[in-house]
């Protein structure tokens, strides 16, 4: 059961995939200069006069009617001041540091081969390979091997920087992957009864099939 949740949670990881590519819609400079995100490069915008999005010259109808009849300018200067900072920081706010937000490999070589597309070559080699090896060696020593592989290579992968680090470590994952699915799902199948083998599999696997 414990070998049946771990290749669960492991091979979780093919769905993953998809938050590496995350980048945020709205950005800004380090002189506060708010932008939208056209694509995924940070880089990527045409510089205005003002920004469209937290401008810095923002004139309020409040602002205007006051100054006419109670010359509250500095006053307003003021709240336009603490209301542009406040939408900056809105707009700079990011969910979560992807890995596409760290290393920027869309604005490099590596715009057609994203970390995707390493991961699942990885998992196709590692069907080719562990799949025949378990029937050769066994599926119990490569599923074991498996999980040894892919843990430490999923934690090298976001502790370790680097662009190039990143693809391997991910590439590793991805062939991990591909001997807990196929080879550890056999193998823990086959360790449960055939009384049990319908309630273990449903209700560990009812929480993965929402996802």
């Amino acid at each position: 059961m414990v070998l049946y949740q771990m290749t669960l949670f492991f091979s979780v990881q093919m769905l993953f995939a998809i938050f590496l590519e995350y980048m945020p819609k709205t950005y800004c400079t380090d002189d506060d200069y708010c932008y939208k995100m056209k694509n995924k490069c940070l880089t990527d915008f045409i510089r205005e006069d003002d920004s469209q999005i937290c401008p810095y010259n923002s004139t309020d109808f409040v602002c205007v009617f006051f100054n006419l009849f109670l010359n509250f300018s500095k006053l307003c200067s003021r709240a336009n001041f603490l209301f542009q900072k406040q939408c900056v920081l809105d707009a700079k706010r990011v969910d979560f540091r992807s890995a596409q937000f760290d290393y920027q490999q869309d604005c490099t070589g590596l715009k057609h081969f994203s970390s995707s597309t390493a991961t699942f070559i990885g998992t196709l080699l590692g069907n080719l390979v562990l799949i025949y090896l378990s029937d050769t060696i066994g599926r119990r020593p490569v599923f074991i091997f498996s999980i040894a592989l892919g843990v430490p290579a999923l934690i090298l992968s976001a502790a370790i920087n680097g662009v190039m680090n990143f693809y391997i470590f991910r590439f590793i994952v991805g062939f991990a992957v591909a001997g807990t699915l196929t080879v550890g799902w056999t193998y823990s199948s086959e360790m449960i009864t055939p009384s049990r083998r319908f309630r273990l599999r449903t209700f560990p696997n009812w929480a993965s099939s929402f996802t």
